[in-house]
């Protein structure tokens, strides 16, 4: 356990001892850190960095810290930065996809390491199965990095201020920051098949058609369709059933074109802004947003499917930005790991808004996310909830979702807390809403259907 094969065999050539810790499948190397009561400091993490040739280094550097791109580029002489989750897969073939171990040697590539981690006595690393940490000496673990080059380049988390900040992103010309928004991923044919299906009789039917040649999505599908059957009735028998008897077109069309529109992206899975949080917030908010939308006064309540869609991939904005600027993405998704507390438009202003970023990022994952879905012809209301979702003075056109959104994002993220949700009375009165309401759909949500919500989330993420 906790040990990657070459990664054993390496720390055996070389002599040195080692203990392995297992931290019960921590979801992130944060999390297994406190788990096993290593301090941050003492954790070695790696991230794997590319140059404009392919040449590709592995980074090291405390957990609590951040890389300084800038600092960096100096250091190396060459303009790295992070991979995609697909090639740090390649380069560490038996090591689990989140895992990397900060051990270069054993993987043929070349390493910098922050200078900071030369003071440790005892140091905790991933041994690349993602289940435990390997603790070894401090002077064990420089002699492994003898052949390394070593310098200063990470900057810790908690000094960061937002001036410092702008000094973690890498320098790059405007013009070529304004040219990459233009390199969006497309809308596969999959889920323009979808998005164009237009309702009527037989409607159903083509939908079924469709998913019945994709297994993943098909299964998807039916799991989301056993939150709408009543217990008694059991899990639905074909995808055929699950569209024409359980959930109807129009709510299967939002289901399946959510999932289908995601697949395009190339992001990491940890962290808490990587894939498998972002897909497990959408499935709960989904399914949220569509329960308080039930409880709309019916001449302005939206459409089962517009609501569930606008909860299931109002937050796309990450994935582009994860997919096109991973700099910014890594950066932000690490401060949001060590500031949890800190509402993430509030890190999005530090990160996005400076430096040559700001230019196309300023304005967040929500205007990012909204340029998406117009280029993916997305309905209005889409496009408006994944714009306004955090603007709770939004009283516009296409409010509605958008404003449901942004109800089930505030009950979502208190449950963890175990809070009471700060939530926007005006807000809620504006669709004829009140707290004691929202906050018994929110139970009655999580009862019924966490199970379902994470099994689905979790294939979304496989």
């Amino acid at each position: 356990m906790g040990i990657a094969q070459r990664v054993r065999e390496h720390l055996a050539h070389q002599g040195v001892a080692y203990r392995v810790v297992g931290h019960r499948g921590a979801e992130s190397l944060e999390e297994a850190a406190r788990r096993i009561g290593a301090p941050a400091w003492a954790v070695a993490r790696a991230v794997l960095l590319c140059d404009a040739a392919g040449e590709r280094w592995l980074a090291v550097l405390p957990l609590d810290h951040a890389i300084d791109f800038t600092a960096l580029d100096r250091l190396t002489g060459r303009a790295l930065k992070p991979v995609s989750p697909q090639a740090q897969r390649e380069a560490f073939p038996d090591c689990a996809p989140a895992s990397v171990p900060p051990l270069a040697a054993p993987y043929g590539l070349p390493a910098v390491v922050d200078r900071s981690l030369a003071r440790v006595v005892a140091v905790y690393l991933e041994g690349g199965d993602g289940q435990a940490l390997v603790g070894m000496a401090g002077e064990d673990f420089r002699r492994l990095h003898a052949a390394a080059l070593w310098g200063d380049f990470a900057r810790p988390i908690d000094n960061l201020g937002e001036a410092a900040l702008g000094a973690l992103a890498p320098a790059e010309e405007h013009r070529t920051r304004i040219e990459r928004i233009y390199e969006l991923p497309e809308l596969s044919g999959q889920a323009r098949a979808i998005r164009d299906l237009a309702s009527g009789p037989g409607a159903a039917r083509a939908l079924t058609r469709l998913l019945e040649d994709d297994p993943l999505l098909t299964a998807q599908v039916v799991g989301c369709a056993a939150l709408f059957i009543g217990r008694e009735r059991g899990a639905a028998a074909s995808v055929g059933e699950a569209v024409e008897e359980v959930l109807g077109f129009e709510l299967a069309r939002a289901i399946a074109l959510g999932f289908s529109a995601g697949r395009g992206f190339d992001v990491p899975a940890e962290g808490p802004l990587g894939t498998r949080a972002l897909w497990r917030h959408a499935t709960y908010s989904a399914a949220l947003v569509h329960a308080l939308a039930l409880s709309v006064p019916e001449t302005h309540r939206p459409a089962p499917g517009l609501a569930y869609l606008a909860g299931l991939i109002h937050d796309f904005g990450f994935l582009l930005l994860g997919h096109l600027f991973r700099p910014e993405f890594y950066l932000l998704n690490k401060l949001k790991a060590a500031r949890p507390e800190t509402p993430v438009t509030v890190l999005e202003h530090q990160v996005l808004g400076m430096g040559e970023a700001r230019h196309c990022l300023r304005c967040g994952h929500g205007e990012f996310g909204a340029f998406l879905m117009r280029a993916w012809r997305m309905p209005e209301p889409i496009i408006t909830a994944t714009r306004r979702h955090h603007d709770p003075g939004y009283a516009g056109a296409d409010a509605v979702c958008a404003n449901l959104v942004l109800i089930a994002d505030q009950l979502l993220d208190s449950v963890a807390d175990e809070e009471a949700p700060p939530l926007d009375a005006s807000v809620l009165a504006r669709w004829g809403l009140d707290r004691d309401q929202v906050l018994a759909v929110r139970e009655r949500v999580l009862a019924e259907g966490g199970s379902l919500l994470d099994a689905v989330a979790a294939q979304l993420v496989a």
